[in-house]
Protein backbone atom coordinates (compact mmCIF):
# COMPACT_ATOMS: atom_id res chain seq x y z
CA UNK A 1 0.00 0.00 0.00
CA UNK A 2 1.39 3.36 -1.03
CA UNK A 3 1.68 6.07 1.51
CA UNK A 4 0.66 9.25 -0.31
CA UNK A 5 2.94 12.20 0.18
CA UNK A 6 1.86 15.76 0.35
CA UNK A 7 2.29 17.67 -2.89
CA UNK A 8 5.29 19.60 -1.52
CA UNK A 9 7.04 16.37 -0.46
CA UNK A 10 6.35 14.81 -3.85
CA UNK A 11 7.73 17.88 -5.58
CA UNK A 12 10.82 17.62 -3.37
CA UNK A 13 11.35 14.00 -4.46
CA UNK A 14 11.05 15.00 -8.11
CA UNK A 15 13.53 17.84 -7.65
CA UNK A 16 15.95 15.52 -5.83
CA UNK A 17 15.66 12.90 -8.59
CA UNK A 18 16.28 15.45 -11.33
CA UNK A 19 19.16 16.97 -9.35
CA UNK A 20 20.81 13.55 -9.09
CA UNK A 21 20.77 13.19 -12.87
CA UNK A 22 22.04 16.73 -13.37
CA UNK A 23 24.95 15.93 -11.04
CA UNK A 24 25.63 12.76 -13.05
CA UNK A 25 25.76 14.87 -16.23
CA UNK A 26 28.08 17.42 -14.61
CA UNK A 27 30.25 14.59 -13.34
CA UNK A 28 30.48 13.08 -16.83
CA UNK A 29 31.49 16.48 -18.21
CA UNK A 30 34.13 16.75 -15.48
CA UNK A 31 35.57 13.38 -16.53
CA UNK A 32 35.65 14.55 -20.13
CA UNK A 33 37.46 17.76 -19.14
CA UNK A 34 39.98 15.70 -17.18
CA UNK A 35 40.66 13.62 -20.28
CA UNK A 36 41.46 16.86 -22.14
CA UNK A 37 44.26 17.83 -19.74
CA UNK A 38 47.78 17.41 -21.14
CA UNK A 39 49.10 15.52 -18.11
CA UNK A 40 46.23 13.18 -17.41
CA UNK A 41 46.12 11.94 -13.83
CA UNK A 42 44.63 8.45 -13.99
CA UNK A 43 44.28 8.22 -10.20
CA UNK A 44 42.05 11.27 -10.25
CA UNK A 45 40.06 9.71 -13.08
CA UNK A 46 39.55 6.52 -11.05
CA UNK A 47 38.42 8.64 -8.09
CA UNK A 48 35.91 10.40 -10.34
CA UNK A 49 34.65 7.04 -11.60
CA UNK A 50 34.01 5.88 -8.04
CA UNK A 51 32.17 9.12 -7.33
CA UNK A 52 30.08 8.49 -10.45
CA UNK A 53 28.96 5.14 -9.08
CA UNK A 54 27.85 6.85 -5.87
CA UNK A 55 25.87 9.40 -7.87
CA UNK A 56 24.17 6.64 -9.84
CA UNK A 57 23.19 4.86 -6.64
CA UNK A 58 21.73 8.11 -5.26
CA UNK A 59 19.76 8.64 -8.48
CA UNK A 60 18.42 5.09 -8.33
CA UNK A 61 17.40 5.51 -4.69
CA UNK A 62 15.63 8.80 -5.41
CA UNK A 63 13.89 7.27 -8.42
CA UNK A 64 12.79 4.24 -6.43
CA UNK A 65 11.37 6.42 -3.66
CA UNK A 66 9.44 8.39 -6.24
CA UNK A 67 8.21 5.24 -8.00
CA UNK A 68 6.82 3.89 -4.72
CA UNK A 69 4.84 7.08 -4.21
CA UNK A 70 3.45 7.78 -7.67
CA UNK A 71 3.22 4.36 -9.30
CA UNK A 72 4.90 2.78 -12.29
CA UNK A 73 2.95 4.47 -15.10
CA UNK A 74 3.31 8.00 -13.73
CA UNK A 75 6.95 7.30 -12.94
CA UNK A 76 7.67 6.27 -16.54
CA UNK A 77 5.89 9.35 -17.89
CA UNK A 78 7.81 11.60 -15.53
CA UNK A 79 11.06 9.89 -16.48
CA UNK A 80 10.45 10.63 -20.15
CA UNK A 81 9.74 14.28 -19.46
CA UNK A 82 12.08 15.14 -16.59
CA UNK A 83 15.01 12.75 -16.77
CA UNK A 84 15.40 11.21 -20.23
CA UNK A 85 16.94 14.30 -21.92
CA UNK A 86 19.51 14.65 -19.11
CA UNK A 87 20.23 10.90 -19.08
CA UNK A 88 20.72 10.82 -22.85
CA UNK A 89 23.16 13.74 -22.70
CA UNK A 90 25.06 12.05 -19.86
CA UNK A 91 25.23 8.83 -21.91
CA UNK A 92 26.56 10.78 -24.90
CA UNK A 93 29.29 12.40 -22.76
CA UNK A 94 30.24 9.08 -21.16
CA UNK A 95 30.42 7.42 -24.60
CA UNK A 96 32.73 10.21 -25.78
CA UNK A 97 34.91 9.73 -22.69
CA UNK A 98 35.09 5.99 -23.36
CA UNK A 99 36.20 6.63 -26.95
CA UNK A 100 38.90 9.03 -25.75
CA UNK A 101 40.13 6.48 -23.22
CA UNK A 102 40.25 3.79 -25.91
CA UNK A 103 42.31 6.16 -28.06
CA UNK A 104 44.61 7.01 -25.14
CA UNK A 105 45.43 3.45 -24.10
CA UNK A 106 47.59 2.56 -27.12
CA UNK A 107 49.69 5.67 -26.43
CA UNK A 108 50.05 4.78 -22.75
CA UNK A 109 50.95 1.17 -23.44
CA UNK A 110 53.43 2.32 -26.09
CA UNK A 111 55.04 4.67 -23.58
CA UNK A 112 55.24 1.87 -21.02
CA UNK A 113 56.78 -0.48 -23.58
CA UNK A 114 59.36 2.16 -24.54
CA UNK A 115 60.21 2.75 -20.90
CA UNK A 116 60.65 -0.96 -20.30
CA UNK A 117 62.91 -1.28 -23.35
CA UNK A 118 64.91 1.75 -22.23
CA UNK A 119 65.44 0.20 -18.80
CA UNK A 120 66.60 -3.05 -20.41
CA UNK A 121 69.11 -1.16 -22.55
CA UNK A 122 70.38 0.84 -19.60
CA UNK A 123 70.81 -2.33 -17.60
CA UNK A 124 72.51 -4.17 -20.46
CA UNK A 125 75.00 -1.41 -21.26
CA UNK A 126 75.57 0.18 -17.91
CA UNK A 127 74.54 -2.49 -15.43
CA UNK A 128 72.37 -0.01 -13.58
CA UNK A 129 70.06 -2.48 -11.91
CA UNK A 130 72.36 -5.36 -11.39
CA UNK A 131 73.87 -6.26 -8.09
CA UNK A 132 77.62 -6.61 -8.15
CA UNK A 133 78.52 -10.27 -8.08
CA UNK A 134 81.52 -10.07 -5.77
CA UNK A 135 82.28 -12.81 -3.34
CA UNK A 136 83.64 -11.77 0.00
CA UNK A 137 85.61 -14.20 2.09
CA UNK A 138 86.69 -13.51 5.61
CA UNK A 139 89.44 -15.59 7.06
CA UNK A 140 89.73 -15.85 10.72
CA UNK A 141 93.19 -16.24 12.08
CA UNK A 142 93.58 -19.24 14.29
Amino acid sequence: MKCPLEKSDLKGLIVEWRDCFERILEHANEQLRLLDTPDLNWEQFVHLSQKGEELQQAAEAAGEALRKNIGEREYENMFKVEILPIAEEANRVVAEAIERIKAEFPKVTGDLRNTKNHLKLMNAYYGMQSDPQFAYYFDEKK
